[in-house]
């Protein structure tokens, strides 16, 4: 916006500048015919002449001053708009980054929470196996129980036969 508010000053600036440089030309012509070579001279009309052209050839200066100091201002919001992009794509790439970063950190979460699930659905599947184990270990231990009493039977018997 401002570039462009500095871009028509200076448009205007130079249009007034071709207008003052108009004049001055024209103040010249006036001159010339006013004192044509060997012609009678006409003093007042010189001088109002000379008087034009000085001040087209002052309003000439003020328009170069002018357009000088907006070619600056020009330059200096380049610089600014410059330093504003700089500012702004090193916010962007901060906000990339961030972004970059919690995203590691969530697949970092999510990976932690699939080995957790799957450590649950082990633990899951391994109960019933558990489960089984304990019950063949209660039927082992009451068959080994019970091959003890009969074989504790069997040696009783065995020890009554041999008394007898």
């Amino acid at each position: 916006e401002e570039e462009a508010r500095i871009r028509r000053q200076l448009a205007e600036m130079e249009r007034q500048l071709a207008e003052q440089r108009s004049r001055v030309n024209s103040s010249s012509v006036k001159v010339q015919r006013y004192h044509p070579m060997g012609g009678d001279r006409q003093p007042s009309a010189v001088l109002v002449n000379l008087e034009e052209r000085a001040a087209a050839q002052m309003a000439v200066r003020e328009a170069r001053q002018m357009a000088i100091s907006l070619e600056a201002e020009l330059e200096a919001a380049a610089v600014r708009e410059a330093l504003l992009s700089q500012r702004l794509e090193a916010a962007v790439t901060q906000e990339m980054q961030a972004r970059e970063e919690a995203t590691r950190e969530l697949r970092a979460r999510l990976h932690a929470q699939a080995a957790l699930v799957e450590v649950e659905a082990k633990k899951a599947a391994a109960v019933p196996a558990l489960q089984q184990l304990r019950m063949d270990s209660e039927v082992t231990q009451q068959w080994s129980e019970g091959l003890s009493q009969t074989m504790h039977v069997s040696h009783l018997q065995m020890d009554s036969e041999v008394t007898q």
